[in-house]
C-alpha cells in the first residue's frame, strides 16, 4: 500500500513541493516541513520505518528520537526565539488519537503562547520525560496522544475514543487566534512553507548546520550560548536580519538565554 512519508523517506515523493524537501537526517528519521504550518518553523519527524507510531520503534530508535527533538527544537529556538510545542497522534489501533496518516511522525511547532493549559481531554494521563519512556507507558499497543510545551515532559494520554481529526493542531490554531485554519488539506499554505525552507537553509549555512545529526558543536546549546555562535559569529546583527527577516533576528546569545530545552 502506498504511503505519502514513505515516499518522501526514500526521495520518491515529488521534489517541486516544499513539504516534501529533507531538512535534517538521522540513521532512523527524517525531519521535513509540515504542510499548513499555523505559525513559522513547523517540522515534521518522521520515522524510516513504516510503523503507525513511535510506541513501536525499538529502544535504540527511541533514544534516537530524543537526540533528534533536542537538536531540531535547538535549531527552531535560534531563528524564531518561540517556545516549541511537540505533540504527537499516535494511533496503534482502531481506536484512532487524530492523526491523518498512518505513519509515525512527531510534530515541532514554534509557538509564541502556551499551549498545554488549552489542552482538555478527559482522558487519564502520564508524564514521560523522554520518548524513550514511552514504551513503558503504551504497553498495551493502544492509541494515545503525546504532548509537551516548550521544556515540560510530554504527557501520555491513552486515548479510549477517537479524536477530532487534527486534535492539537485545532488547539493551537485556536490559540494563535486563527482557529478557521487548522487543517493543512484546506489550508497548505505553501508559500509560508517555502519561505520556511528558504529561511532554515540560510540559517544552516550561517551557523554551520548540517543536514545529517551529528551531535556536533554547532547543534550544542551550551556551547553555542557560551560563544555567541559558531559560522554565525563572523556576522554582524545587521546581517542576521537579512538571515531571519521573519523573527526580527535576536542574537542567538540572547534567544538562548529566555527559551527552555527539552532534555
Amino acid at each position: 500500500m502506498s504511503c505519502l512519508f514513505c515516499d518522501i523517506v526514500e526521495g520518491t515523493a515529488a521534489s517541486v513541493l516544499p513539504e516534501n524537501r529533507i531538512l535534517a537526517t538521522s540513521e532512523s528519521f527524517v525531519v521535513k516541513p509540515g504542510l499548513g504550518p499555523i505559525a513559522p518553523g513547523y517540522v515534521l519527524v518522521c520515522s524510516r520505518r513504516h510503523v503507525a507510531s513511535m510506541s513501536l520503534l525499538n529502544d535504540a530508535e527511541l533514544r534516537e528520537l530524543d537526540v533528534v527533538v533536542r537538536v531540531m527544537s535547538f535549531r527552531l529556538v535560534a531563528m524564531y526565539g518561540e517556545r516549541i510545542v511537540r505533540f504527537e497522534h499516535g494511533t496503534c489501533s482502531d481506536t484512532h488519537a487524530g492523526s491523518c496518516i498512518d505513519h509515525a511522525h512527531l510534530h515541532l511547532m514554534p509557538v509564541p503562547v502556551a499551549i498545554g493549559i488549552d489542552l482538555a481531554l478527559d482522558e487519564p494521563h502520564r508524564r514521560v520525560r523522554s520518548f524513550g519512556g514511552l514504551q513503558a507507558r503504551i504497553g498495551n499497543g493502544g492509541s494515545y496522544l503525546a504532548f509537551a510545551d516548550n521544556a515540560d515532559d510530554y504527557r501520555v494520554y491513552e486515548v479510549s475514543h477517537s479524536l477530532p481529526s487534527q486534535f492539537v493542531r485545532r488547539k493551537v490554531a485556536s490559540a494563535l487566534g486563527d482557529p478557521d485554519v487548522w487543517d493543512w488539506a484546506v489550508f497548505p499554505f505553501r508559500d509560508r512553507v517555502t519561505q520556511f525552507v528558504n529561511e532554515y537553509e540560510a540559517a544552516a549555512a550561517a551557523y554551520g548546520w548540517t543536514a545529517p545529526i551529528d551531535g556536533s558543536a554547532a547543534d550544542d546549546p551550551k556551547r553555542v550560548a557560551a560563544s555567541g555562535s559558531t559560522k554565525g559569529a563572523a556576522k554582524s546583527r545587521g546581517a542576521l536580519a537579512a538571515v531571519y527577516p521573519v523573527s526580527g533576528s535576536l542574537e542567538l546569545r540572547a534567544r538562548l538565554g529566555s527559551v527552555d530545552f527539552p532534555t
